[in-house]
């Protein structure tokens, strides 16, 4: 399984959709031991309306119980850029994830 985004809209934000879904992934990812390389980001700069969480293929696995509820809307996706996304939550070596110049170093 590859990287994968959820897209909330700025109505799902004001209803604290993207805090549940920390929540959920957070709780996944302490059940499961701390996958190592799971890990959730958020979109740095937001557009269009649109909030963009994005999952590391390990952290897309841990998600798969809310992809198969429905809660959110999965979709797959390249992996992002490190200079596009700030780190949410879960695996601490998460720089080693991303593509971009901050995460060669």
């Amino acid at each position: 399984m590859g990287w994968t985004v959820v897209a909330l809209t700025d109505d799902d934000v004001k209803k604290l959709l993207h805090y549940q879904l920390e929540t959920r992934f957070e709780r996944r990812f302490n059940t499961a031991r701390k996958i190592e390389s799971a890990a959730m980001f958020r979109e740095r700069r937001p557009s269009r309306g649109l909030h963009r969480f994005f999952f590391s293929p390990q952290a897309t696995e841990i998600l798969e119980h809310e992809r198969a509820t429905n809660a959110f809307a999965i979709a797959p996706c390249a992996a992002p850029n490190r200079e596009d996304v700030v780190f949410v939550s879960g695996d601490e070596n998460w720089c080693l994830l991303l593509h971009g110049e901050e995460s060669r170093r």
